[in-house]
């Protein structure tokens, strides 16, 4: 309505009452739309530490398992020096537990890529 005069009639107040009523609806939606930019921003905040946390959380664990195949490759190494090049039964066991620690990595690696 392009009257203020009509428009106050049809909603039975005076033109003052009118603006008054809408001025409060305009600042009542104009906090709303602050408050949902607000959520908006804290959500995504929160999502970014999760993904963060994450992240650190992986990278963590990945550091344990290079540090648990360094540990492998030393006693390998030492039951080589010990039992000589020709200890197969004790080195497949280190060996085949090498490879399981870097399976569980790899496993970790591509859990995480997929999340």
């Amino acid at each position: 309505m392009d009257n203020p005069k009509a428009a106050a009639n049809l909603f039975g107040m005076d033109e003052a009452s009118l603006f008054e009523n809408f001025k409060d609806i305009y600042d009542l939606l104009l906090d709303e739309f602050k408050n949902y930019r607000q959520l908006v921003q804290e959500t995504r905040d929160n999502i970014l530490d999760i993904y963060n946390d994450a992240g650190e959380a992986i990278e963590r664990q990945l550091d344990q398992f290079d540090r648990l195949s360094e540990k492998m490759e030393r006693i390998s190494d030492t039951y080589t020096l010990y039992y000589g090049e020709d200890s197969y039964d004790q080195l497949d066991q280190f060996y085949s537990r090498q490879g399981d620690i870097m399976q569980n990595q790899l496993n970790q690696m591509t859990a995480a890529y997929e999340y």
